[in-house]
């Protein structure tokens, strides 16, 4: 099972902080519209908040730090992506009118 993976790699925090918990979750995906992918909610429940070594964080519903929070996120999240599509779209004009190939590392 990938979770067992997970723990075996990466161990969980000795007193992890903000952790979701089953109880919590329909509060969430009424607030976002949404359900959330059960091995996210796993992840949540198991490591709370945090960092993956001191570059990765994980956007965390339960988390009062409004940066590390997925429901604050959301909003920036979603401009970011739509900026990501406006890019998108410019360069494939400046592509079919001057054949400029590009990758997105």
């Amino acid at each position: 099972m990938i979770t067992d993976k997970l723990i075996k790699n990466l161990k969980p925090p000795a007193n992890p902080v903000e952790l979701g918990n089953q109880n919590e979750w329909p509060r969430v995906f009424k607030r976002i519209g949404s359900r959330l992918p059960s091995d996210y909610q796993y992840f949540i429940n198991i490591y709370g908040t945090g960092e993956i070594c001191k570059w990765l964080y994980v956007y965390n519903p339960f988390t009062s730090r409004s940066h590390f929070n997925l429901i604050d996120q959301i909003p920036n999240a979603l401009s970011g992506l739509r900026g990501f599509r406006r890019s998108e779209e410019h360069t494939s004009e400046l592509q079919s009118q001057f054949r400029i190939s590009y990758a997105v590392f």
